[in-house]
């Protein structure tokens, strides 16, 4: 801590965060379940495999561009702010991120940065309904236009 005034309300934030570590026995079982049997590289896994097909389906798309690579489970694209919209409006649960001063120069005006992100619970039909909206709305707009 820069400011020492500061440090004095640690021990209450650790508290109100449950991280004391006599409730450390709780996570511990979470954590015991999740290594045993392997059950965290099957879920993380799963959630890669479906980024992966997500991933496919953007390259396939005329309006959804890879910002970079995906390397795990979060795939960082770009869209028309407008189709970010009407997707959100559907049901698609995704997040705005913000724009890094090193990419503003790779946008497209009117485009925006979306951080989309796969879990174990992520089911293909998810994957493929997100890409069958995304491709309905871009349709729909270019005939509008």
């Amino acid at each position: 801590f820069f400011d020492p005034q500061q440090a004095r309300q640690v021990p209450f934030i650790r508290k109100r965060a449950a991280q004391l570590f006599s409730k450390t026995r709780f996570i511990s079982a979470q954590f015991e379940a999740y290594l045993n049997n392997d059950l965290w590289i099957r879920l993380a896994t799963h959630a890669n495999a479906m980024a992966v097909k997500l991933v496919e389906g953007i390259n396939a798309s005329e309006a959804l561009h890879l910002a970079w690579p995906c390397q795990s489970n979060e795939v960082f694209v770009t869209m028309p702010k407008p189709l970010a919209e009407r997707l959100q409006e559907s049901g698609a649960r995704f997040y705005p991120w913000p724009v890094p001063a090193d990419y503003l120069d790779q946008m497209k005006p009117g485009d925006g940065l979306y951080r989309l992100v796969t879990s174990f619970a992520t089911e293909a039909s998810h994957v493929n309904d997100f890409l069958k909206h995304c491709s309905t709305f871009v349709a729909e707009s270019s005939v509008s236009n």
